[in-house]
C-alpha cells in the first residue's frame, strides 16, 4: 500500500499532459460519445437518462448532482472499486467519477469525467485521493527509458475496463423506453 500511496503523491507534483491512450480535453480526462437514437424525443431521452441513475446506483438521490429537465441533462457522481496489482499484492482502489448525460431529439451525449482514485486506509498508510490526470500524466506514467511504469499501466487498464462497463451500462439503459407519468 505504501508503494501505491508514494506513487500517487509523486504523481501529484507533475503538470497534466495526458498519455495518448486516455482521452483528454485541455489536460482533463473526458470519455465522451454521441449516440444516435432514431425517433426518440428529447423528453424521452431525459427520462431514460434519469432511469439510468435510478437503476445503476443504490441511491440515485445521493448520486445525482444536477437534474435539468429543460436542458435534458442529468449529472451524477458515483464510484466503483478497481483492483491494482503492486508487486505480489492486489489493492482495491475506489474510482470516483462523474457521468453527464445530455439529450436532444434523436441523440444523446454522455461524458465520464472528473475521475479520481482513492486508496483505502490500511495499518500502513492513510487513505489518499489523486485525480486521474496525475496518474496518467506523461511524466508520471513513463520511466526515463520511455516505458510505462507498472502501477500507472495497471491503473490505465483498470480505468479503461471500468469506463467501458460504465459506457455499456449507459447505452443499455438509453435503449429502454421509459413511459411518462401519464402513460400507465
Amino acid at each position: 500500500m505504501r508503494l501505491i500511496s508514494a506513487f500517487v503523491m509523486v504523481a501529484q507534483l507533475t503538470s497534466a499532459q495526458i498519455i495518448q491512450e486516455i482521452p483528454s480535453i485541455d489536460g482533463h480526462i473526458v470519455f465522451a460519445e454521441v449516440v444516435k437514437l432514431d425517433s426518440v424525443s428529447k423528453e424521452e431521452i431525459y427520462r431514460r437518462a434519469k432511469n439510468y441513475f435510478i437503476t445503476q446506483f443504490k441511491s440515485a438521490k445521493d448520486v445525482v448532482q444536477m437534474d435539468d429537465k429543460e436542458e435534458a441533462t442529468v449529472v451524477g457522481r458515483g464510484w466503483q472499486d478497481i483492483y491494482v496489482q503492486a508487486g505480489i499484492e492486489t489493492f482495491a482502489i475506489q474510482m470516483w467519477y462523474k457521468v453527464r448525460i445530455q439529450g436532444k431529439d434523436d441523440r444523446y451525449k454522455y461524458d465520464v469525467f472528473d475521475i479520481e482514485f482513492t486508496s483505502y486506509a490500511s495499518q500502513y498508510a492513510a487513505s489518499s485521493t489523486s485525480p486521474a490526470e496525475n496518474i496518467f500524466d506523461v511524466k508520471a506514467y513513463y520511466n526515463q527509458r520511455g516505458k510505462p511504469r507498472n502501477i500507472p499501466e495497471r491503473y490505465k487498464d483498470q480505468t479503461l475496463k471500468a469506463v467501458e462497463g460504465i459506457s455499456a451500462g449507459i447505452k443499455k439503459a438509453m435503449l429502454v423506453n421509459v413511459k411518462g407519468k401519464d402513460d400507465w
